[in-house]
Order: structure tokens, then sequence, then C-alpha cells
């Protein structure tokens, strides 16, 4: 799996939450299962992502064997909650870990990912689950940020083009982060 395919399951959940806005009108039941998917969906995005991103940032930072070795300890992890992602982190960088300690207490984003997650694990093993669509809004997971606000890491710039103009128009221009520097290049 690659970060764009990450980004995909991004789009394909985003996409998937705003049909869901026009679920009142269908049986109790049916939003019922609608929730469950959804909450299956978020819960493999967020599982998905962890070894996903640090075994990139290996890649790019050690020996192949080094690299093919972090994928192998992350790709064990399962369900992870908030504290597994941090323990992670902090693995890799102390200031990472206190960072993103930091975002996760945010409105209660760990306990957002901990509920997430111990559903699925529920839904999974076909044990009672409560989840409803309005709470997984209600929890307001940015998956853009839990994922991609990782340190260090590169970026892509995805551009897709029309039919009328079959040529790439976008352009990616790096510059130190707060540098005021952007005004110069624009």
């Amino acid at each position: 799996m690659k970060i764009v395919e990450i980004h995909s399951q991004i789009q394909k959940l985003q996409g998937l939450f705003k049909k869901s806005e026009d679920i009142s009108k269908i049986d109790f039941e049916t939003q019922s299962h609608w929730a469950k998917y959804l909450c299956v969906l978020s819960a493999g995005l967020l599982e998905n992502a962890l070894p996903l991103i640090f075994s990139e940032y290996s890649k790019k930072r050690s020996d192949k064997q080094v690299s093919n070795f972090v994928l192998w300890q992350l790709s064990k992890i399962q369900n992870p909650k908030a504290e597994k992602y941090l323990d992670v982190t902090k693995s890799f960088d102390e200031s990472w870990g206190n960072r993103l300690k930091d975002f996760l207490e945010e409105e209660g984003k760990g306990s957002a990912i901990d509920s997430i997650m111990s559903n699925r694990h529920n839904i999974a093993h076909g044990k009672k689950s409560d989840i409803t669509i309005a709470q997984l809004k209600k929890y307001n997971v940015n998956y853009d940020q839990i994922i991609f606000n990782l340190f260090h890491s590169k970026r892509y710039l995805i551009n897709d083009f029309a039919d009328t103009n079959p040529y790439p128009s976008a352009v990616a221009i790096n510059i130190v982060r707060d540098s005021g520097d952007l005004s110069k290049l624009i």
C-alpha cells in the first residue's frame, strides 16, 4: 500500500460520510448498518496508515534491511488505539510523540480513535455495537490531520486534469516553513 492509496481511502470515506447526510430518510436498521460500515472503514484507514507512514519514513532514512524490519514490526499492529499511535511515534522521535499527544488531546480526538477501534473490534466479532452515524460525525476525526500531519515526511501533490486540457498544470514549490518566502514566489 502506498500513500496515494491512503489518500484514496480518505476521499472514499469523506464521500460516504457526505452520502450519509441523506440517510435520515432510511429506516433505523439500515442507518445502523451504515454506521457500522463507516466505522469499519474508518478503523481500517487508521490501521493501514500507521505502518505505511512510518515504513515510508524508514525507507527514506535507513538501509533496506532496517526498513523491512520496521515494516514487519509495524504490520503486526492491529486495532491501534491512540496510545499505540503515541508509542510508535515516540519510538521514532520523542518530540513527535509529544506533539501528537497534544494533538490527540484536542477535542477528545484520542478518545474518538479509541471508540472507533473498539466498535470496529466488536462489529468484526459479532458483538454489540451501538455506534451511530451521528456519533462518528460528532467525533469529527479529521483523518487528513491525523495521518498526514506527521513531521519530516514527504508530501505528495496530486492534481487531476480534464480532457479539455491534457497537460499537467500543478506546480509544487518547497519553501522553509513559516519563512514568509511564499509571497516572493507568487
